[in-house]
């Protein structure tokens, strides 16, 4: 696999639209309200039915090398799985989820190796990671892939759902003790993530195949949009806006309202109707 060049020195644009016979597309990052530079880092590879969403995470500016280099690692196994079908990958296929299932789940396992092989070569990167969360469109097929507390949400005739479940102190909390909302609000540990790409050799990746119907709509994000904007808040912007670019700009304009406390990215996947 090709070394990725220029780390940190090409950062994605922050907006991104693109359309496919199968699927439309569209992306944005924001620095949000508070922070100084951006540590976000996403992907759009519509070509391919790739799209990613990494949150950055480390001191000295690591978080965003972190996730620039897992998001070209991610690309470039893509691209060379494309271009060779016969490739040996890096680590094994599960089986319950066949090669197509498996794909985004060995790319991220390989980006968390490389991010940790970087960072062993600098001590001030020695802490650098990131969060991700993927989808992959096959076909009539969708998967979606996470580790850590970025999220991918799934939307349909007006409703919003979360399909990945937060990897995080918080996450882990709701899941064991079913709290009220006033618990939930009261957790004084909500940013503490349990795991993510970089920190652990053998990292686990969660993935789903989701049933992804024409006309509904994938959202990936990281925390600084979920985190600021209620579920129901997103759905409202998703039914009134149909224009995907058009969406991703008032989720992240909701988000800084809000108090745009951390970066904010947001990619937005929707089947073709009739398709």
């Amino acid at each position: 696999m090709a070394e990725p060049q220029s780390l940190g020195a090409t950062r994605p644009p922050t907006a991104v639209t693109a359309s496919e016979p199968l699927w439309d597309c569209a992306a944005r990052t924001d620095v949000g309200k508070v922070r100084d530079h951006n540590e976000d880092y996403f992907i759009v590879r519509a070509d391919l039915g790739l799209f990613v969403v990494l949150d950055g995470m480390g001191g000295h500016q690591a978080g965003e090398v972190a996730s620039e280099l897992a998001g070209k690692v991610t690309s470039e196994f893509f691209d060379r799985c494309r271009k060779d079908p016969e490739m040996t990958w890096p680590f094994k296929i599960d089986r319950a989820l066949g090669e197509d299932g498996s794909r985004l789940a060995v790319a991220l396992r390989h980006s968390n190796d490389r991010i940790r092989s970087l960072a062993a070569e600098d001590p001030r990167k020695g802490n650098m990671g990131t969060t991700a969360v993927a989808a992959y469109l096959k076909g009539d097929k969708t998967f979606v892939s996470w580790a850590g507390d970025s999220r991918g949400y799934q939307f349909r005739g007006g409703k919003i759902w979360p399909i990945t479940s937060d990897h995080s102190l918080l996450g882990d909390f709701i899941r064991q003790k079913n709290p009220t909302p006033e618990e939930i609000e009261a957790f004084p540990y909500k940013n503490v993530i349990s795991r993510a790409l970089g920190p652990s050799a053998d990292v686990k990746v969660d993935t789903l195949l989701v049933d992804m119907k024409p006309g509904d709509t994938i959202l990936l994000c990281c925390d600084g949009l979920h985190g600021m904007v209620k579920d129901d808040q997103m759905a409202a912007i998703l039914t009134r806006q149909k224009d995907l670019a058009a969406a991703c700009r008032d989720l992240i304009l909701a988000a800084n309202d809000a108090g745009g406390v951390d970066n904010i990215t947001v990619v937005l996947v929707r089947r073709k109707a009739g398709r």
